[in-house]
């Protein structure tokens, strides 16, 4: 009992589920900034139960003789499946991952904190934010020299020649592409394709499309990866 009245296992615990629920923050703040499913709110909830269910093992691994171990260990596997659900897979490509990842870092955290890792947690929170800020623009700037695989979707009058010309210059171009299909509309095409190269090349794709006067629209359907 400390000068407060309350008990110093209690404020222990408590001071535990605020590290944890301050590390979930911190993460989730980033992920609620780019409008991430597992968002601030989240975060916030993984770290902090992690953290109650590593007291709650520890506790239970005292009061009834069994190993903390037995209890903390299911959480992983609790979380792998909370992490599953925020992957999602459209169209051919995967998206989610790192906020699966995250949301794994992020229960970490929480049993760090629970462990009484305060240090540790605080630590890793900073770094994890850092690898989410920063590290992303380093992506770019080497998926630049990388290649990689776009979709593109062209609007186009309802004219065969453009898909003809969509053909001549993805073939004038030298640009590898694949699942390449029309969906006709009233008034208009719907192309859509697979370019497969380097971003430098297949830059220059939609300007060239835009110059064609058969195409009213051609973008790219994932222009950017989802962090």
């Amino acid at each position: 009992m400390n000068e407060t009245g309350v008990p110093d296992e209690l404020l222990l615990d408590i001071t535990k589920i605020f590290v944890a629920m301050l590390c979930g923050g911190i993460i989730g703040f980033e992920r609620e900034l780019k409008d991430k499913p597992a968002g601030l709110r989240t975060n916030i909830l993984v770290s902090t139960g992690s953290c109650l269910f590593v007291i709650f093992g520890l506790k239970a691994a005292g009061m009834f003789d069994e190993e903390a171990g037995r209890i903390i260990g299911p959480i992983i596997t609790g979380i792998g499946f909370l992490g599953a659900g925020t992957i999602i897979r459209a169209r051919g490509s995967v998206r989610g991952l790192t906020s699966a990842a995250t949301i794994w870092v992020v229960a970490g955290l929480g049993m760090s904190a629970g462990l009484g890792l305060f240090f540790l947690a605080l630590t890793v929170s900073i770094l994890v934010l850092f690898i989410l800020l920063i590290l992303p623009k380093g992506e770019e700037a080497i998926s630049i020299l990388g290649v990689t695989d776009l979709e593109y979707v062209i609007v186009t009058k309802p004219t065969q020649s453009a898909i003809l010309r969509t053909r001549h210059i993805l073939k004038e171009l030298s640009i590898n592409y694949f699942r390449f299909q029309v969906i006709k509309d009233d008034g208009s095409y719907e192309i859509r394709f697979f370019a497969h190269g380097r971003h430098a090349e297949l830059s220059r794709l939609i300007p060239r499309l835009l110059e064609l006067k058969e195409v009213m629209e051609a973008k790219m359907e994932n222009p950017r990866y989802s962090y």
